[in-house]
């Protein structure tokens, strides 16, 4: 896997991205051609190019594996919505969707933290401290936003409610992970984890304002 499937992945990406844009979703607001196919092919051939990446030069191999499989098994929820969830007359509540969701989060940690632990060095207890502040800091304030309003509309069985909490507090903790590292590092780490926590990092916060506007019945589509 080289150039070629990196550039197919970009294409696929770019095409998502244009499509947002130009493609009328209709009245539900979805395309199974575009986030279904098209946006899970992108993250399928992105997971597949990180992890065989890491294998072949052993740079970064387990942060890289790691995220490379966080992605795969969120796809993996994805396209088990698209087909099935999304058109199910009675869709059941939390489902194996739901399920490669949730996956995300346990390689995505182990990511984080071999990554994290790649760049903190030896560092003055100070810089720990102000690392650590940072990552408190930013869980609580995430907690005090969101899970009056999450924890207010849960619903259900107890495991429905369990899986409505289990998103914005695995991605609150994944939040915390990475502003702590990296202030831990001295807010100096090499470009190439730059992009991979902060990325991290983004989808952790842009899933919580997601489940935040659905959890407060706010949430339009498109």
């Amino acid at each position: 896997m080289g150039r070629s499937t990196l550039s197919l992945v970009s294409v696929l990406a770019a095409l998502f991205v244009v499509s947002i844009f130009v493609v009328d979703r209709g009245s539900d607001s979805f395309s199974p051609l575009w986030d279904g196919w098209v946006y899970s092919g992108a993250c399928l051939g992105a997971a597949a190019t990180i992890i065989v990446s890491a294998i072949r030069t052993n740079e970064a191999r387990l942060s890289s594996i790691a995220v490379g499989c966080a992605i795969a098994v969120w796809t993996f929820g994805n396209i088990v919505w698209t087909l099935w969830i999304r058109v199910a007359p009675d869709p059941p509540y939390p489902s194996i969707a739901d399920a490669g969701y949730l996956a995300f989060y346990p390689p995505a940690i182990v990511g984080v933290l071999s990554a994290g632990r790649r760049s903190i060095g030896r560092q003055s207890p100070v810089v720990y401290l102000d690392g650590l502040l940072v990552g408190l800091s930013a869980v609580a304030a995430g907690a005090l936003l969101s899970f009056g309003p999450i924890a207010h509309a849960a619903t259900g069985t107890t495991l429905a409610i369990a899986t409505n909490l289990a998103c914005p507090v695995m991605d609150l903790v994944l939040i915390g992970l990475v502003l702590t590292l990296a202030g831990m590092s001295g807010w100096r780490l090499p470009p190439a984890q730059v992009v991979l926590l902060g990325s991290l990092c983004l989808f952790a916060v842009a899933d919580s304002i997601y489940v935040l506007r659905v959890a407060t019945d706010s949430y339009v589509q498109g």
